[in-house]
């Protein structure tokens, strides 16, 4: 007989609030081991549901856990990837660790950490539960603000659609993050990509343009992809980003190809296909 599955808060001794009382003083403490804790337990946390406006700061912290995938420029060189050897050979060159187990450590710290199997490992497992957690945070339409309003949201989207880049980055003398970040790539896009669907409504393409701009130019190249549920998310998503006015005179201005494909799409027998592409349309 299977046992009755029972949320986090109801076994922590101090009830919901206690456990995220102390989920925030471990992400705050800068101690490796009270983040790995904190980390797992706001995961299953963010599956019993999270009101990030009832816990301020919260989402922060844990981003503060993937600084170095979001804001470093190692990791926004993904974004830059050229089909040039030259600008591969280079781009190889310059890549470097930075920024590990802990963003709170100095560089030189961080460096000799990331240097472990180890410490790759734990970073790969706090950059996916990072992941986890933004993703399940992000099906509450209470959280949509929040998140699509956070310029770090929208990087670290940009940054997990352009993951699979890291490969080009990556060097047979020496293991570096961006094979951390390869290995994860599918779930790093697959989580992104969700996140993206979800809070699409409140997010601002120019406001944002990094972020964005580099996401909303990654649904329209998978238009053209060859995964008919990639084509469909990406209607889907074009159609959400459409339900904010701000984002009309952007979508106004896509080129006559694209509204070409649009029209090629009007004529499929799919009906899916088809009401995504006409609530598109008919929002712009």
């Amino acid at each position: 007989m299977s046992a009755k599955a029972v949320s986090f808060h109801r076994i922590h001794p101090s009830g919901r609030l206690g456990a995220l009382s102390r989920v925030f003083q471990a992400l705050q403490s800068g101690l490796p081991n009270e983040i790995d804790w904190a980390l797992r337990a706001a995961l299953v946390l963010s599956y019993d549901g999270l009101k990030l406006d009832k816990v301020v700061g919260l989402i922060d912290l844990v981003l503060c856990q993937a600084d170095h995938f979001i804001l470093s420029d190692e990791m926004g060189a993904l974004l830059t990837v050229s089909d040039e050897p030259a600008a591969v050979a280079a781009a190889q060159k310059a890549a470097s660790f930075l920024a590990w187990a802990n963003p709170l450590t100095s560089t030189d710290t961080a460096a000799k950490e990331g240097e472990s199997k180890e410490d790759q490992a734990l970073y790969g497992l706090r950059l996916m539960q990072v992941a986890q957690i933004v993703r399940n945070v992000s099906h509450d339409q209470v959280n949509f603000t929040q998140l699509g309003t956070k310029p770090k949201i929208l990087r670290f989207i940009e940054r997990s659609l352009a993951a699979k880049n890291a490969k080009r980055f990556i060097t047979p003398d020496k293991r570096t993050f961006y094979n951390v970040v390869h290995e994860h790539h599918v779930a790093l896009k697959a989580h992104a990509i969700e996140i993206l669907g979800n809070i699409a409504p409140c997010v601002h393409i120019v406001q944002f343009e990094d972020g964005g701009i580099y996401a909303a130019k990654h649904l329209l190249k998978s238009l053209w992809d060859s995964d008919r549920n990639d084509v469909l998310f990406s209607l889907v998503s074009l159609g959400r980003l459409a339900f904010n006015s701000a984002n009309h005179s952007w979508l106004r201005t896509l080129d006559e190809t694209v509204l070409r494909r649009f029209v090629q799409f009007l004529a499929l027998h799919d009906i899916q296909i088809l009401a995504a592409t006409l609530e598109l349309l008919y929002q712009i």
